[in-house]
């Protein structure tokens, strides 16, 4: 068995995101050179499908994986 690469990331939306929305996110964490965010759902799931989608895409693209 191989190990994948370890990735480093945030919990959560960075807070140097303007504005702040998890699609943003993933283009900051690009610009900061991280690999990884933790889409937290603190007070419930509040993303619709769309939104799931796009930023699933937006993650695919920028290589940052999610969790």
């Amino acid at each position: 068995m191989t190990m994948g690469k370890l990735r480093i990331g945030t919990a959560g939306i960075p807070e140097s995101t303007k504005p702040r929305s998890t699609a943003n996110a993933v283009k900051r964490l690009a610009e900061l050179g991280l690999k990884h965010m933790e889409i937290e759902f603190v007070r419930g799931v509040s993303m619709g499908e769309a939104t799931a989608q796009t930023i699933g895409e937006l993650a695919r693209e920028y290589d940052i994986s999610l969790t």
